[in-house]
Parts: structure tokens; sequence; C-alpha cells
């Protein structure tokens, strides 16, 4: 199972619109949903925003793995999950798109911060 280049497209949308703090360009990028959890929680935003290091790309990313999650027709899931290497940290990032819509839109964020080690 691979992630498609619109996906991928999508998921440097994603984290360029989260290090802008661009609320309103997020809307063309998650379910409704999940842009209402980030108009109304400001915190997850912000949140997500502290552990996504400032960086203009996504070039120094490792993809992990991918799964699908199948529960019935109408209940379909995608998992991305990248490990982003930066001078002073490890992100984990992962993404799940929603299958039942055409767009491929995200409907969950998860980041997690590794600081290294110093060796």
């Amino acid at each position: 199972m691979s992630i498609s280049s619109h996906q991928e497209t999508r998921i440097h949308e994603l984290v360029y619109q989260i290090q802008s703090r661009n609320i309103e360009a997020l809307k063309n990028s998650v379910t409704p949903e999940l842009h209402e959890k980030i108009v109304t929680e400001p915190k997850y935003l912000e949140q997500l925003c502290s552990l996504l290091p400032e960086a203009k790309s996504l070039k120094n990313k490792e993809l992990i793995s991918t799964s699908e999650r199948i529960l019935d027709r109408d209940d379909r899931s995608f998992e991305v999950l990248y490990k982003l290497s930066y001078p002073t940290d490890l992100v984990y990032l992962q993404i799940k798109f929603s299958k039942n819509n055409k767009r491929s839109l995200v409907d969950d964020i998860q980041i997690s911060k590794v600081a290294k080690s110093k060796a």
C-alpha cells in the first residue's frame, strides 16, 4: 500500500498551513469536523504548531508506515506516519485521511516530538 501523490501534496500543504497558522487555508486540507475543532479549540492548533518546528519544506522526511482500516463501506481510513528529522528534534507526524470523501481530506493529525540526545 502506498501513498498517492495527491495525499503527499495534501500533507505538504497541511504542514505549511499549520506552521503559518493559516486557519482559513486549513479548510481546504481537513474535514469540516477537524476544521471546526481547530477553530473552536485554539489550544489544539497551538499544540500542533509548538510540536512542529519551523521549516519551509519536508525534504528531511522518512515515510515509516502506511495502513488502511476498513470497518464497513462507510468507515474507512488511511493512515500515514512520517519521521521528520531536525537538528535538535525528531518529530513523528501521523496523518489520517478519511476515505469516505473524494478529496483526500485529513480527519486527524497527531504529532509527537522526541528530543535527540547529544551524541
